[in-house]
């Protein structure tokens, strides 16, 4: 039987085309030396688009001994982290402190009475200090200084005409921002002095029925605090303080026929607290 012209040929391509698609469907011996691709990279290699492999960039750090931009910046964030801690813990001071009156008070002479002094005693003083540095080393640092303080006087018992006086007690109570100087820092036992102007809240003497009736009312006016004291620290963090303050304000005594009254300008206390840096 004779074959028609061209049906070889036909047959021939046929027989091409089937070899062709078998050789694509083999599939090729894995290598084990090759690891095998994620889809991700699979896509990528398809799409001509190069990736990197899982440790790339470590095995390329280990082979080349250098360190990539972002590790540099993460290096230089820690490194001023940790640098800025010592700075920090010396910064901010905050001091709490307790203790008495150590000034004499106001002395009251009734007129016809030249032996009976009415004298106040001394009471409590207690008081919040903030200290903040703005300049300064090791050996002596300056110190943004804010206190806030009361300070007590009583009226004793068994004092002459005793019963003229209807308040028992009277406090003074101010705020005097200002400047501390501190010495020798870096040291267990560090030295200091500070001084202030601010504004004071003093207990005047008030008269008001005579010499039978002196009350004792509050009165805003100004004040100029000042002193010194010492810290001894344990660590970076807490202390404790003794300290001697003064405080010196505005204002004057309302006083009638029949009393003198002598009233120190300056008041002084001494205190003993903890203080807490951070």
């Amino acid at each position: 039987m004779k074959e028609k012209p061209g049906t070889s040929s036909i047959r021939s391509r046929k027989s091409n085309q089937v070899f062709e698609r078998a050789s694509s469907l083999k599939t090729p011996r894995p290598n084990p030396t090759t690891r095998a691709l994620t889809p991700s990279q699979a896509i990528s290699a398809r799409e001509g688009v190069p990736f990197r492999t899982p440790g790339s960039g470590a095995k390329r750090r280990a082979q080349t001994g250098s360190l990539t931009q972002s590790d540099m910046q993460r290096l230089a964030l820690f490194a001023l982290f940790f640098s800025a801690l010592p700075l920090c813990a010396q910064t901010h001071e905050l001091g709490f402190q307790f203790g008495k009156a150590v000034s004499e008070g106001r002395r009251f002479r009734f007129d016809g009475f030249p032996n009976n002094v009415f004298k106040e005693s001394n009471g409590y003083a207690a008081g919040v200090a903030y200290n903040g540095k703005i300049a300064g080393g090791d050996g002596i640092a300056l110190s943004i200084h804010v206190p806030v303080f009361v300070f007590e006087n009583k009226v004793p018992e068994g004092a002459f005409n005793q019963n003229a006086f209807r308040d028992t007690s009277s406090a003074t109570g101010f705020i005097t921002p200002g400047l501390q100087v501190r010495f020798l820092q870096p040291f267990p036992i560090q030295p200091y002095v500070f001084a202030g102007v601010g504004y004071a809240r003093v207990a005047r003497l008030t008269p008001r029925s005579g010499i039978d009736d002196i009350h004792f009312e509050n009165e805003g006016t100004w004040g100029v605090s000042a002193g010194g004291g010492v810290d001894v620290v344990f660590g970076r963090h807490f202390g404790i303080r003794g300290e001697i303050r003064s405080l010196t304000a505005g204002g004057s005594d309302r006083i009638v026929q029949g009393l003198t009254l002598d009233d120190p300008a300056t008041r002084w206390a001494a205190t003993a607290g903890v203080l807490f840096r951070f």
